[in-house]
């Protein structure tokens, strides 16, 4: 998936300390990255040859196969994820070592979690420099299909092969506000132009800019322009 911007970022963490490995999981799971787990190395070196990994939080120590070795053989079949090693055995052989065969990083346990999220935004920041690009593509395609009363945030995940959270991350750090928003906004503003240049009824209105009922384009442009649909005509009829 590295290659891949409209995919979401592949994080890969093992380690044979299952209280560890379930209490890391789950703080990264509260990340917009599809998350993959091993308890052994031979079953992370497995995951590496056959996925494409962006980011393997590795321990140095596991049955079948260490990190030492992992690298070995990533690096011998060129593959071209970003790999931290992690242990409570560390030693300063082991972190040379390590970072010789190829490590972006070596971390000693007990981790510091906030430290372990940082290097891997960054090391996914690296790989993923076009997010912006990916929101604007996000949000024309919200436009293009706005006035689709099924447009459900949904159809951008299957379009764009992405996670409904990576999504609303997206909008919300690039763009500064959410899919349903967006949605309501374009609406609205269709709603807008068809009251002011034409006499047709509302609930006419309403079937036009994707609204299922008008109920719903009443709610919503109430909450968008601080005014219901009629009101907003009368306005126009007197200017």
């Amino acid at each position: 998936m590295s290659d891949d911007p409209d995919t979401a970022p592949v994080v890969l963490v093992a380690d044979d300390d299952e209280d560890f490995l379930a209490f890391l999981a789950t703080r990264l799971s509260r990340e917009p990255w599809d998350l993959r787990k091993a308890s052994d190395g031979q079953e992370a070196l497995d995951i590496l040859l056959t996925k494409e990994i962006d980011v393997a939080v590795l321990d140095l120590k596991m049955p079948k196969l260490d990190a030492l070795n992992i690298l070995k053989s990533v690096s011998r079949e060129g593959i071209q994820t970003d790999i931290i090693v992690v242990t409570g055995y560390a030693t300063v052989e082991s972190a040379v070592l390590a970072m010789r065969r190829g490590a972006h990083n070596f971390l000693k346990k007990p981790l510091k979690t906030e430290e372990l999220l940082t290097i891997i935004r960054r090391l996914l920041d690296a790989r993923y420099p076009s997010t912006r690009t990916l929101a604007q593509r996000l949000e024309a395609y919200v436009k293009d299909h706005a006035y689709d009363s099924g447009l459900r945030i949904d159809d951008l995940c299957n379009h764009f092969s992405i996670s409904p959270r990576y999504v609303s991350k997206l909008f919300r750090e690039n763009l500064g506000t959410s899919f349903k928003r967006i949605v309501a906004g374009h609406r609205v503003e269709r709603a807008k132009q068809l009251i002011r240049t034409g006499d047709e009824p509302l609930y006419s209105v309403a079937d036009k800019c994707g609204f299922r009922n008008y109920r719903q384009l009443t709610s919503t442009f109430k909450n968008v322009e601080g005014m219901l649909p009629r009101t907003y005509r009368e306005v126009c009829e007197k200017t």
